[in-house]
């Protein structure tokens, strides 16, 4: 399981399976918001958000496999998003 933590200020921290940091960063890419763009050290991988309010943020990505992926938040008691994909 990956972690990724979104701050407000545009940053992206994320731990990879084997305990790697990954830092990068991130953008909505749409006026409405529900699409965003993230960009790490392996490129930039596209976003949607499915379902977005106080106790939930679940999303489809394009991961670095080339693949679709779902993932949904799981909440924490701190400023940040942390995130099960």
């Amino acid at each position: 399981m990956n972690v990724q933590r979104f701050y407000a200020d545009g940053v992206l921290d994320e731990i990879d399976e084997s305990g790697n940091h990954i830092p990068g960063n991130w953008h909505f890419t749409n006026p409405q918001e529900t699409e965003y763009m993230v960009t790490n050290s392996s490129g930039d991988f596209p976003g949607t958000i499915v379902k977005l309010d106080q106790g939930h943020f679940n999303f489809y990505y394009h991961a670095s496999d080339g693949t679709t992926r779902y993932g949904e938040l799981i909440p924490a008691h701190n400023p940040l998003l942390l995130i099960k994909i």
